[in-house]
């Protein structure tokens, strides 16, 4: 026969054990709502038109190699701090995005269904101009987060959409 203690004790180990899943459920879904609010206001940037303004003219910009980028769109271009702050605004957005992929708040799949070929698009385009500004500015850590974002989207990308290959 079962002593009221042994019960006792099988009662509060079942309730210890629901308050543990209760918990760990609770911060679960805690934690996809932060990151579902991570990605509604990645996708509130991305879908304004000034996001894309930048971004349609970023890639219909063109230039040579990086002296001729610098001389016809670097920051002594601009008179107007505002349309330079325009140009970088469109890489900090996605250097942002791969700081947050870097640090483990938001997963990369999702980014890539968001963002898709942008990502893959801009870093195309400014690769070789990063590449270089780092070295001419002694700044090897410019835009490292920005790359590192292409860097994980693009295999994805191309796995989902092979097409993007030719």
């Amino acid at each position: 026969m079962v002593s009221i203690e042994i019960f006792a004790i099988i009662i509060s180990v079942l309730g210890l054990a629901a308050s543990l899943f209760y918990y760990a459920n609770t911060i679960r879904n805690a934690t996809k709502a932060r990151q579902a609010q991570v990605y509604v206001q990645l996708w509130n940037k991305f879908n304004s038109p000034e996001f894309f303004k930048r971004y349609f003219d970023l890639l219909n910009r063109e230039w040579d190699d990086y002296d001729d980028w610098v001389e016809k769109y670097g920051k002594q271009r601009f008179t107007d701090i505002e349309k330079y702050s325009e140009a970088v605004s469109l890489g900090t957005y996605f250097e942002g995005v791969g700081v947050l992929l870097k640090n483990g708040f938001i997963d990369i799949e999702p980014v890539v269904d968001l963002l898709g070929t942008t990502i893959l698009l801009y870093w195309d385009k400014m690769r070789p101009i990063m590449k270089e500004y780092r070295v001419r500015n002694n700044s090897p850590r410019a835009y490292l987060y920005a790359e590192y974002l292409y860097d994980k989207a693009k295999p994805i990308l191309l796995e989902q959409h092979p097409e993007l290959t030719k």
